[in-house]
Parts: structure tokens; C-alpha cells; sequence
């Protein structure tokens, strides 16, 4: 049975179950960098509860280094395979190990968990890889299909997707195989090809895509059996208005939403019966999401209602080939996190009921482009300086307090950051300080 369709008892049992494996048996064993990660909380992952993931620091691009891959996050040998995996692959390799011989052992390896397939995710001027393995983008297309379930549009059948892949690469590779495990027929427009006569149930428009869809009417695409617009975007709710072109042909189509989180692996849509102002329904089972301030700690229990603003933090419960634990996605949400039922379809499911910003900390300054506030945070609090502060205007500065080695580390780890401009403009203030 589907995750939303469980009593909240059984939903709060597989969740927790879900999290125990993952950081345990999936996590633990296989991965040093999170390891020691969890150490420096005082976790062990091998012992962990689901609760000790919100001690474990949340994770920004900016400590990953750039063109980090999935193996560094994850590395596992047949002997740790062997011993972590759960029994239903375990039981699966024996079964092809009699079919196929010993070397059916590394085929079950590389579909569980080694990366074979890496997206590039950029977070302002930090870049890493994405690693997925073959189990990973099967998840993606139930994920998909769960999403065209909930927004009500069936599946199979002619989609013309608008979405550039030069642009933003992960959604347009998140969203293509979850339209794929809603067994749509894909065609992409900015991969080229003839659109003339081409008929699409639906079509998938990237936020503000206005233009592109009346490029793609210009080019020949035949809107009348066109059922609804499907709109794919990193902010909630997104930005974009029907193009006259549509009322003009007589199509009413109706609009829907996708949500892909930077940084994630999940797309969300918002159910059919209540639009995007209940907000993206959430599947804790396979990705879970989290709204995290800022100094706080602690992992919110399975069935809480709560109003929260802060950043978006997401931990690939279900994902293999690359493990995210509390990723700092960047974006920004306001609004009430909703752990009950939907009164727009009568699913029991978790819900962003408010605004979501990406990019919300990322700030333009004259002279020092894009500064990234939630990276110089980190760099002043991992090296002991006292309170800081950066100073915009006419001349951005830094400003903080502490000894000059707190202040000469934090210049370093400014340095590091690509900020040595910023770095020396540092002014030490407070106590012994002018």
C-alpha cells in the first residue's frame, strides 16, 4: 500500500523504519565521509535512531569541494554489500549468483548502490555530482508516478516537455524520469526535432516558460487535445501565467505544479482536487524534507503540525548511489508544515503549506558578485571567532570578534571559499579587538 494511503500509526512505523535501515544498515557500513560526519555529533550511524538525525550538522555545498562524486560520499566494497544489504537483495543476489555465477554478485552491487549515472548540482558558485545507481532511477519513476497519481492526470500517453537541459540539467533529468515512470512518451523540444502536427495530452513547461510555450505553438504544436499544463519549478508556488496563445486556439487545459528541491532527487506535485495553495504533497518515505533554522537541532516527530520558516533540508532516505544526509538546499520556507490529512484528496500526507524561495541567501554585492551569507556563517562558527557581521554598501567589509588565530582561520576558510577578496577586508572588533 502507498505511503499516503496508510493510518498514521503504520505511516509513523514505516518512516522510522525507513530511517533506521537507511542510516544503519545502508548508510553506516558504506560510508566513512558520513561516518565521521555522525562522529562529530557524538552518532554512531550503526547504532542511530531516527532522532539522532538531527544531530548530525546540516551539510552545505560549499564543504564538498568542487566536482565532488557520489563516491566520495559513498564507498562500498562486496564484502560490506554482503553484509548490509537487506535480506530481499541479498535473497535476489543468491538467486542470481545460481543463475549467472559469482559475477551476478558485483551486477547486484552496481544497481544497488554503485553511481552510475552522474547530474551536475550547482549551488551558486559551488558545483558537485549527483550520483544515482540503476535502483535509484527506478525510485525516480515511482516517484513520478505517485506524482501523476496525485495531481489526477493518469498516465501514458504524448508529453511534450519544454524543460532545457543546458539550464538547470537536474530538473530536466528528475523530471524526464519521473514522467517516464508515468509511463509517458516523451518528447523534448530543446533537444531539436520537428514539432509540426504533434498532438501532446500534456505539455511540461519549466517556471516563467511563457515564451517557450509560445515558441512551441509557433512551431506547429496542435493544443486541442492538450489535457492540462504542467509546470516544473524549484520555488512554490511558481511563477507562470497561461499564454494567450491557448485561449486564442480555444484550449482551457488546466495547470499543474511540479516541486523539485534543490539539491533533490524527488519530484512533488499538489493533488487535483485542492491546487497549489495546499502545497506539495511530501513522501517522507523516500526523501524527507525538513525545515531547519539556523543553530537548532532536532529531527521533528513523524506527526507533528507546526508553523516554521527557515531553510529546506533534505536526506535521501530511499537513495543509494549517492547519500545526502540534511543537505542545505538554500531555499527559504514560509509557511506551516501540515503532517495530516489533505482536504483537497483525502491523502494521509505531509504537506508545504506556504511560499518556498530558492536561492534565498545568496546576495548580489557590487564589486564581490554573488555572496552566499549561509557559507560565511559556516566559515565564521567552524573557526571560533566570536560574533561577525558583514557590512554592505559602497565598500562591503567583514567585521568580527575573537583571537587572531580565530581571525586568521576564518580568513583562511574565506580563502578557501573563494572569497579572498572578502577575506581581506576582515576588521577585528569586541573585546581586544578596535
Amino acid at each position: 500500500m502507498s505511503w499516503d494511503r496508510l493510518d498514521p500509526a503504520r505511516r509513523s512505523q514505516v518512516l522510522r523504519g525507513s530511517l533506521l535501515r537507511h542510516l544503519r544498515i545502508e548508510v553506516g557500513p558504506h560510508s566513512p565521509f558520513w561516518s565521521a560526519r555522525a562522529a562529530e555529533a557524538g552518532v554512531e550511524l550503526s547504532r542511530a535512531s531516527p532522532e539522532d538525525l538531527g544531530r548530525i550538522r546540516p551539510l552545505g555545498a560549499w564543504e564538498l569541494g568542487p566536482g565532488v562524486r557520489g563516491e566520495t560520499l559513498l564507498k562500498v566494497g562486496l564484502g560490506g554489500f554482503l553484509r548490509g544489504v537487506p535480506r530481499p537483495i541479498l535473497w535476489r543476489t543468491a538467486l542470481a549468483v545460481l543463475d549467472h555465477g559469482e559475477k551476478a554478485k558485483w551486477w547486484e552491487v552496481e544497481r544497488v548502490y554503485r553511481p552510475l549515472r552522474f547530474l551536475p548540482w550547482r549551488d551558486g558558485r559551488w558545483e558537485f555530482l549527483l550520483g544515482f545507481s540503476w535502483e535509484d532511477l527506478a525510485l525516480q519513476g515511482r516517484a513520478g508516478a505517485r506524482a501523476w497519481r496525485v495531481m489526477g492526470l493518469g498516465t501514458g500517453g504524448l508529453a511534450l516537455s519544454l524543460l532545457d537541459p543546458a539550464e538547470d540539467p537536474s530538473l530536466f533529468w528528475t523530471v524526464h524520469q519521473a514522467a517516464e515512470g508515468a509511463g509517458l512518451s516523451l518528447v523534448h523540444a530543446r533537444l531539436g526535432g520537428a514539432l509540426a502536427g504533434l498532438r501532446p495530452r500534456l505539455i511540461l513547461v519549466p517556471e516563467g516558460g511563457e515564451a517557450a510555450l509560445e515558441e512551441a505553438l509557433s512551431r506547429g504544436v496542435d493544443p486541442r487535445e492538450l489535457e492540462a499544463l504542467v509546470v516544473a519549478a524549484r520555488s512554490w508556488p511558481p511563477r507562470f501565467e497561461r499564454p494567450a496563445a491557448l485561449a486564442r486556439a480555444g484550449v482551457s487545459s488546466r495547470v499543474f505544479a511540479l516541486w523539485l528541491p534543490p539539491g533533490g532527487r524527488v519530484v512533488y506535485a499538489h493533488c487535483g482536487g485542492g491546487g497549489a495553495g495546499l502545497g506539495p504533497h511530501l513522501y517522507p518515505d523516500m526523501e524527507l524534507v525538513e525545515v531547519w533554522r539556523e543553530g537548532e537541532e532536532g529531527y521533528a516527530g513523524p506527526d507533528v503540525l507546526e508553523e516554521a520558516e527557515g531553510e529546506v533540508l533534505l536526506t535521501g532516505v530511499s537513495f543509494r548511489g549517492g547519500i545526502l544526509l540534511r543537505y542545505r538546499s538554500g531555499s527559504r520556507f514560509s509557511g506551516v508544515v501540515r503532517k495530516g490529512t489533505c482536504p483537497g484528496c483525502g491523502r494521509a500526507v505531509w504537506r508545504l503549506e506556504g511560499e518556498v524561495r530558492p536561492g534565498a541567501w545568496r546576495k548580489q554585492v557590487p564589486g564581490l558578485g554573488e555572496v552566499d551569507l549561509r557559507a560565511l556563517a559556516w566559515a565564521a562558527s567552524t573557526s571560533g571567532v566570536g560574533e561577525w557581521s558583514f557590512v554592505r554598501g559602497r565598500r562591503p567589509r567583514l567585521e568580527a570578534s575573537g583571537d587572531p588565530a580565530a581571525l586568521e582561520a576564518f580568513r583562511g576558510r574565506l580563502r578557501a571559499l573563494g572569497y579572498g577578496e572578502l577575506a581581506g577586508t576582515l576588521d577585528r572588533r569586541g573585546p581586544g579587538g578596535s
